[in-house]
């Protein structure tokens, strides 16, 4: 009988150790770590400015001159207001730009009058203007970089129709004059590779210089300049 009891309770351990055993290789089989797969490495996409620009701007030039020496006494001179156009390429670095610029103004009539003769002396005058300006941005203000800037280079001062009294007109006549310029705007970037550029330029011109009359003299418009407003577009090369 003891036998019989004995044999039944080692039975019994046994098969308890089995089930605590399976127990617990089913615990660990829901702990072991899963299979890593190989996957592709995620790539991030990093814009790339280069710091090169286009740009081109549309200008209204208010143009001035200072007076207009001919044979006769010319007084009240005056110079009519024109729309101007030009472009150029640049390159910025943190908070400092440059660009190389050309840009023509359309024929603005230049008149004066000698005595009680009104527009005696008149003409018509463009300009192509090819300058090197730096500037300095101004920080970023909600979106906005204000800027101010100054550049130097020359113009080409092209004179035409030019009349001193006379029925006939003169033959055109051009000249080149040192020309520099001062400048203040601001720029938004509304567009990652686009900025829209508002500015205002003091330009300076110098002197145009008619063909000479029957004596050998020729006409001077002088210390020509121009304020502008302008508004143009930059376009940020990648």
């Amino acid at each position: 009988m003891r036998r019989s009891i004995a044999a039944l309770w080692t039975g019994l351990s046994f098969a308890a150790a089995l089930s605590g055993t399976g127990a617990q290789a089913a615990d660990m089989s829901r702990s072991w770590p899963l299979p890593e797969i190989d996957r592709e490495p995620v790539l991030t996409a990093t814009e790339f400015v280069s710091g090169w620009y286009l740009r081109g701007d549309l200008g209204y030039r208010y143009n001035r001159i200072g007076s207009i020496e001919g044979q006769a006494a010319i007084t009240d001179t005056r110079m009519d207001n024109v729309f101007a156009v030009g472009g150029g390429v640049g390159y910025k670095y943190d908070w400092l730009r440059a660009d190389a610029t050309l840009d023509y103004g359309l024929r603005a009539r230049a008149h004066g009058d000698a005595g009680s003769v009104s527009s005696v002396y008149s003409a018509k005058i463009d300009a192509v203007t090819a300058l090197a300006n730096v500037y300095l941005d101004l920080g970023n203000w909600a979106g906005f970089t204000p800027y101010i800037g100054a550049g130097a280079g020359a113009s080409r001062l092209n004179v035409t129709e030019f009349r001193n009294g006379t029925a006939a007109a003169f033959p055109p006549t051009d000249t080149w004059r040192f020309s520099w310029a001062w400048m203040a705007g601001a720029s938004y970037q509304f567009m990652p590779n686009l900025a829209l550029d508002v500015g205002y330029r003091h330009l300076k011109l110098g002197d145009a210089v008619s063909a000479s009359d029957s004596t050998g003299r020729a006409t001077t418009f002088k210390n020509i300049w121009a304020q502008e407003i302008r508004v143009g577009f930059r376009l940020l090369i990648d």
